[in-house]
């Protein structure tokens, strides 16, 4: 099978892991003025906006393509960080609010999208290889962010792991423009590659299956 290469996919997900104030996402609102039952109930906002917004993002997905929503994802998502830290600062309740309302939307434009962008580019016989590569750089962000938000909060407090993260989230959006489009001629090559690699590995599990048989029956003869 064809080694995968680290591509603008793989980075994204990468930087999308490197959330550095996910371990203390209560105590940025809290320190805000935020009570742990008002953060509960953004929480069910977050929720119930992912809920009502799948049908309608799926609708606007099928028109722009999944390159273009995945595009649209990360703007929504800078967005979303830039007002949680702006809310932060500012310590508003209704920037906390809208927050948690354009996150949802962002969600919403990548969920099953990435996995519909990654079937359409590698097919069938790369799908599950690519996304398991993919999961791995988002995985890895994910430990990074968390390991080193002990010492970015020790240097410049909540501000620091917030300013930090959206700025990974426009490294990430500047990322996702370099993201191939699902119908472009290079990508339709890397699938009939991919198709005659499994088609050969078929040719030759085939043909040891066949040697095994006509070995079995030759000691049978004896």
């Amino acid at each position: 099978m064809k080694k995968l290469k680290f591509d603008s996919y793989d980075g994204v997900c990468f930087l999308n892991g490197l959330v550095f104030f996910a371990p203390v996402a209560l105590l940025v609102r809290t320190q805000a003025g935020v009570s742990e039952h008002v953060f509960f109930l953004l929480q069910a906002l977050l929720s119930g906006v992912i809920f009502l917004g799948e049908i309608p993002t799926g609708f606007i997905t099928d028109k722009i393509g999944y390159r273009k929503s995945l595009i649209l994802a990360q703007v929504l998502l800078l967005g979303a960080r830039s007002l949680l830290l702006a809310a932060f600062v500012s310590r508003s309740l209704v920037l906390f609010v809208v927050e948690a309302v354009v996150e949802g939307i962002a969600a919403c434009f990548t969920s099953g999208t990435g996995s519909a962008y990654l079937y359409a580019l590698y097919g069938e016989n790369g799908y599950l290889a690519k996304t398991a590569h993919a999961g791995n750089f988002g995985t890895a962000g994910f430990i990074i962010s968390t390991v080193a938000y002990a010492g970015i909060y020790k240097i410049s407090g909540m501000e620091g792991l917030l300013i930090t993260t959206v700025v990974m989230d426009i490294i990430a959006v500047v990322c996702s423009f370099f993201l191939r489009s699902e119908s472009s001629k290079t990508i339709i090559a890397d699938r009939k590659e991919m198709r005659l690699q499994a088609d050969i590995r078929q040719q030759e599990n085939s043909g040891d299956t066949m040697q095994k048989k006509q070995e079995k029956d030759s000691i049978r003869q004896i």
